[in-house]
């Protein structure tokens, strides 16, 4: 049964809620404060996602988004959003998303 998105507040950083919600995670603890946090840091990230592309910082962009939507979605899952985590994941999927970074990626290939 899906997990009803409870608010437990907002932190002064931003920054930590990822790092809140993979504690619960690991710990395998409190999974409704673990889908609000990486619900928090969903919406942080989409917003920071704008503003590296906007400083160019695109490798760490790549690598920060990559990191954290990967935990969003592991904890969507433990919380039963099949769907919300289906369609984080999927972007990653789908071969649009890297055709922009191919300068990027065959650096290191």
């Amino acid at each position: 049964m899906k997990t009803e998105l409870k608010d437990f507040g907002t932190l002064p950083d931003k920054e930590t809620y990822i790092g809140l919600a993979f504690m619960y995670f690991d710990a395998n603890f409190e999974k409704e404060k673990a889908l609000w946090y990486a619900y928090q840091s969903k919406q942080y990230s989409d917003i920071k996602e704008s503003k590296f592309r906007m400083e160019g910082e695109e490798v760490l962009k790549l690598y920060n988004k990559g990191m954290a939507y990967n935990i969003i979605s592991f904890i969507y899952l433990w919380n039963d959003w099949f769907e919300e985590a289906y369609e984080l994941e999927s972007s990653f999927m789908n071969s649009d998303y890297w055709n922009q970074y191919n300068d990027l990626i065959e650096r290191y290939i």
